[in-house]
Formats: C-alpha cells, structure tokens, sequence
C-alpha cells in the first residue's frame, strides 16, 4: 500500500528532521563569533556592537534559526524592539560638583523639566546625587532604574561600565566615544559665534571667557577662542575649577582664587574695551565685583558681559548686554524621549541630537 500525505513519519524521519534543524552553534560558526554572543542577540541584550549584531540575525535568517528550540519548547524573544520597563523608574545621575550643580541655573531648569516631562511619560525622575562616583555607583547598582539620564561629564571610569550596560543618554558634556551611549547637548561653536558676534557689535575688542572648566561647558573655552579670532577679537581664557570650593554649608566661591587670577590678568588685558562670557552668573557678578575693588576709582574695561543665563542680581547691572538661551526645555524633552526609544532599542546604532542655541538681548 502507498503511503499517503497523512501518513505519520516514523521515528527515524523525525530525527532526520531534527538533525537537519539549525542550532545555536551552528549560527555561531557561520557568523563566526562566540555562542555567547548569539545568545545576547537573540535576546536583544546591549554590549554587542549594532554591526555583529546584524552579522549573527542574518546568519540566523539563512539558517532558520529559531531561539528556544524546536515546537513544544518555549522561544525566545524574536529580534526587534525589546519592551523591558520593570520600574517605571528614571535615574537623573548629576556629576561633576554635586552642591554647586544644584545652584546653577541651567541644570536647576533641566532637572526640572526632566521631572515634568517623565511625569507626562508616566516615569518617576529620581536625582541621584553623592560627592563621590563610587557612591553615585552603588546608588544604582541597589536600584532598579529602567534607564539612566546622566546630566554633565562622568568623572569615573567605573560609571562607564554602568551607563554602557542600563541604557544612558548623557546630556552635556563631551559626547561619549563611538562604543559609548547616546547624547544630547549644543553644538559649541555655534554658542562661541553667536556671543562673539553679540560681543563685536557691542564695540568689543577683546573677549575674556570666564569659568569653572564645568561638566556643561567642557572644550567650549577652545570654541571661544576660534570664533574669537574669526571676530577680529583678541582671547583670554580665565576658566579655573578652583574659583568653586566646597564647604561645610555647600559650595563657596573662592575669591582670594578669583582676585589672584584676575592681578594676572590686569596685567595683559587685551585691547579694550573687553567682553565677558560667564558660565556661571553668580562667578560674573563677583568677578565683576572684584574688578571694581581692584580699578577703585579706575574706569573699568569692561563693556559687556554675557552669562549662561538671566538671574536678577545681573540684570541691575549696566554692562548686562544678554545670555544664552540653551532652550532647556527642548534639551530635557528630547533627552527623555531618547532614552525611552533607548530602553526598547537597546542594539541600535548609537545616536546624537543637537539642541539649537541662541543668544537673547537684555535691556
């Protein structure tokens, strides 16, 4: 009797067939990487560059392969987005200087509306703040973050392995290396040309950049200085960390710092009259205040000074001309849905957004 289509296969048909099913060593060896990393594929799990990651899905697509096994075992996730919020809980980690951080205006605006934003999202924004890296580690390590928002430059190579394994979007700062996470900032000569431009049709002659060297402004001082000499300005950098110290009430600023660096400075201004850019208001308004004590009856060379933001005790002053609008707004929004893309797209390509600047007039 002929067999018929309905006939069932006998038990050496079915481990022919099973023979024939591709395994996971199989894929390994024709992706030609380790089983591990097929495994942390198939599961969408991070730490595997987006290019072996392609390598081992179309290894796996020409073979057949099926994680989990065959029918009657329980598959694997397929490729594609990896829905894995558990906590519904965000963690805004605040590097560089921890108490001068939270009285600076910029990033106080940003916290902000990071909080705000998660909120419309339905996420709970958790500051994680501590003086130093290794506790900042093992807040997160004891908690159970969907993902991270990292505001500034992180000062430990030990946080890297953190923000490279939970998915991270950095905001600030220097952008991470190419095997690094996502990032959002401004782009910093486009800051440099606008103020040097506000600087030059103010009759400025010379542009003298104070700071602290801060995880936001990192390598903007050498924007400063190109776009300086593209405005026909002469540069002076006075950014020092040591103008902030930290003390017992919080931080302090350091003004026998402040009075030595700017005698230094006193003594190769620059052809005037002279243009500030402050990074921090408050560091402006002292070293304005400095100036004054050393110039006594003196005329000051100073003719305009533009800060990070508008407080009240620089609007007062005459020689307030603007200050920049970083649009921190946009810059929270944007770093809160990146990172909620983030969560869901762990092995795609590593990505940047720019914020746009700008530079508003007071008067």
């Amino acid at each position: 009797m002929l067999p018929t289509l309905l006939e069932t296969p006998g038990k050496s048909q079915q481990r022919g067939a099973m023979i024939k099913r591709a395994s996971i060593t199989d894929v390994a060896k024709r992706a030609g990487v380790s089983i591990s990393t097929v495994s942390l594929v198939m599961n969408n799990r991070p730490n595997v560059s987006p290019e072996t990651a392609k390598v081992v899905r179309d290894s796996a697509r020409e073979l057949g392969y099926q994680p989990g096994g065959g029918p009657g075992k329980k598959r694997g996730p397929k490729p594609g987005p990896r829905h894995t919020v558990l906590s519904r809980q965000i963690g805004v980690v605040l590097s560089g200087f921890p108490d001068a951080i939270l009285r600076d205006g910029v990033c106080t605006a940003l916290v902000q509306g990071i909080v705000g934003i998660c909120n419309i999202q339905g996420f709970q924004a958790v500051p994680i703040i501590a003086p130093d890296p290794e506790q900042v580690r093992a807040l997160i390590r004891h908690s159970r973050f969907d993902g991270l928002l990292v505001i500034g430059q992180p000062e430990c190579g030990r946080l890297d392995e953190l923000f490279s394994r939970i998915p991270s979007v950095q905001i600030l700062g220097i952008p991470p290396g190419e095997q690094g996470w996502d990032h959002v900032g401004f782009d910093g000569l486009e800051i440099a040309r606008r103020v040097c431009q506000n600087l030059a049709d103010s009759g400025c002659r010379t542009c003298w950049y104070l700071g602290l060297g801060r995880f936001a402004y990192n390598e903007l001082a050498t924007c400063f200085e190109v776009e300086s000499h593209q405005f026909g300005l002469a540069f002076r950098n006075l950014a020092r960390r040591e103008f902030f110290v930290v003390g017992p009430a919080g931080p302090l600023l350091a003004c026998d710092v402040l009075a030595e660096s700017l005698c230094s400075l006193l003594d190769d201004p620059g052809p005037g009259p002279v243009g500030i850019f402050a990074e921090n208001a408050a560091l402006a308004l002292a070293f304005e205040s400095q100036l004054d004590h050393f110039l006594g009856s003196g005329k000051s060379p100073v003719q305009a000074v533009i800060a990070d933001s508008a407080p009240c005790c620089l609007r007062g002053l005459p020689r307030f001309h603007g200050y920049v609008d970083m649009h921190v707004g946009d810059m929270a929004r944007q770093g809160v849905e990146q990172l909620i893309w983030r969560m869901n797209h762990r092995n795609e390509p590593r990505v940047r957004r720019l914020v746009p600047v700008g530079v508003s007039s007071y008067h």
